[in-house]
This record gives C-alpha cells, sequence and structure tokens, in this order.
C-alpha cells in the first residue's frame, strides 16, 4: 500500500520535470532562431556571415603562411601543416569570443520573462556548435576541390581533436559569458591578446617539438598546442612529433565550463541588470 501512495506522486513529480524540461528547450529553440535572424541582421542571411566569418580568416591567415613559407616545415604540404594548427585556434577562439557578447547582443531578450540567462548561453552554444561545424565541412570541402587532399590518415583521431577543439571553444565562451558580461570591452580585447599569444605558442606556424625540454614543459601548459598536436597526430604519424595530454585538454575545456555555468547561477543577478 505505501508503494502504490508514493507511485503517483513520483509519477506527478516526473511529468512535472518533463514538462519544464520541455518548456526549457522550446524557449532555447526559439531563442537560437531569433539569434540567427538578428545577429548580423538581413534575417536567415545573416546566418552565412556568422559561419562566413570564421571561415575566411580561417582561409586568409593559411594563405598568408602558405605565401611566406612555401615549404613545410614538417611533411610535404604546407596546407597540411599550417591547416592543421590554424583550424583548432579558429574553433576554439569564435566560440569564445561570439558567446562573450551573448548577453550584450541579447539584452532585450531578458525583458521577457520566460527568458534567462541561461537559455541564451545554451541557444548561443549549440549555434556556435553548428557554426563551427559547418566551417570545418566546407574548409575540408573547398581545400578538396582546390585540389589539396586534406583527409587525415586517421579520421577518428582528427574527429576527435576536432570535437575537443570545439568543446574548449564552449567551454571558454560559456566561461567568457559571465566574466566577460562583468568586466566590459577591457575583458574583451584582454581575450583577443590571450588567444593570439596561446596561437603563437601552439606550434601551429613552428614545430615546437623540436624546443628544449624545459621551453617545452612551459609549452605543455597551453591548450591550444596540445588540440593542435592532438590534430597533426591524424595526418603525422612519426611519434617523434606528438605530444599530447588529452586528458590535461579535456580537463581544462570542462574546468572552464564548470566555472562559467557556477558564475552564471552566482551571479544570475548582475547579469540580468541592465
Amino acid at each position: 500500500m505505501t508503494l502504490l501512495a508514493h507511485h503517483p506522486r513520483q509519477s506527478g513529480r516526473a511529468a512535472q520535470f518533463a514538462a519544464k524540461a520541455a518548456r526549457f528547450w522550446r524557449v532555447v529553440f526559439a531563442v537560437m532562431l531569433q539569434d540567427m535572424r538578428t545577429r548580423f541582421a538581413g534575417g536567415y542571411l545573416g546566418f552565412l556571415i556568422a559561419v562566413g566569418w570564421p571561415l575566411a580568416n580561417l582561409v586568409m591567415l593559411l594563405v598568408v603562411r602558405m605565401l611566406i613559407a612555401i615549404v613545410a616545415p614538417i611533411g610535404d604540404s604546407p596546407a597540411i601543416f599550417y591547416g592543421t594548427g590554424l583550424l583548432p585556434y579558429i574553433l576554439c577562439f569564435y566560440p569564445g569570443r561570439m558567446m562573450n557578447i551573448v548577453m550584450y547582443q541579447n539584452r532585450a531578450m531578458l525583458a521577457l520573462p520566460e527568458i534567462t540567462p541561461m537559455n541564451l548561453i545554451i541557444a548561443r552554444a549549440l549555434l556556435e556548435i553548428l557554426i563551427a561545424v559547418l566551417v570545418t565541412v566546407i574548409f575540408f570541402a573547398g581545400l578538396a576541390l582546390y585540389g589539396i587532399d586534406f583527409m587525415p590518415t586517421d579520421p577518428v583521431v582528427a574527429a576527435e581533436a576536432i570535437a575537443v577543439a570545439i568543446f574548449l571553444g564552449i567551454g571558454i565562451g560559456v566561461f567568457n559569458v559571465v566574466f566577460g558580461t562583468l568586466m566590459g570591452q577591457f575583458y574583451q580585447m584582454a581575450y583577443i591578446l590571450i588567444m593570439v599569444g596561446l596561437l603563437t605558442a601552439s606550434g601551429a606556424y613552428i614545430p615546437l617539438i623540436y624546443a628544449s625540454d624545459k621551453i617545452k614543459r612551459w609549452l605543455e601548459w597551453n591548450p591550444l598546442y596540445q588540440v593542435v598536436n592532438w590534430l597533426r597526430s591524424a595526418y603525422y604519424m612519426d611519434n617523434t612529433m606528438i605530444e599530447i595530454d588529452r586528458l590535461y585538454l579535456i580537463g581544462v575545456a570542462s574546468i572552464f565550463l564548470l566555472l562559467g555555468l557556477a558564475g552564471e547561477r552566482l551571479l544570475r543577478g548582475k547579469l540580468l541588470a541592465p
């Protein structure tokens, strides 16, 4: 009899939770569609700009490096060496940067009682994941059409590295939403400078595997150094070139994500303030 008495109560709580979850995700989907229409104006065509912007940046950086260095530092293809260094950077940099300004761009939505900062954060995160995947697919396809074989020797490892690069970008982005909103323009400029510094020390341009052990011990703290080497390990099978700490990289991304989520809960009142 006791079990029977508790069963309807438990079913009622489960139904309430399911209803709240369904309502939450409906709001997130609606915010995501609105974000796609309004980020660069011009309706959904603005979404093409959201994809084209990081893609154009990636292609520009790659072309410049290939013009400067005709011979690849490692391997036979400059496109592969520099492409595997720059793609992880773009997949990290742009989600972090665009999530940093989500509150600024969509603050008017918070006037609606159904929408919370968490709705905005999750909607923007999903949108940035979609953009990152499209940028990657178009980049691979564009190089293939241009006659450059950019397919990795180990597609599974390459997919893992790309997924972790996006995860790192989203984790940094969630962290940036909270602390970037609180600190304003200064934080945005600091983020850009820090990411450029991490790119320079990532080995994207120079094979830092040949650096001294002392320098490499410092480089290993750089998450971009780790993710660049992870992606390159799918192309270059010489193990003397590859140094990866996968758990450290995933841990850094997770810590940024958890700090951002905790900050949103603790500082939600300040995020809602005009």
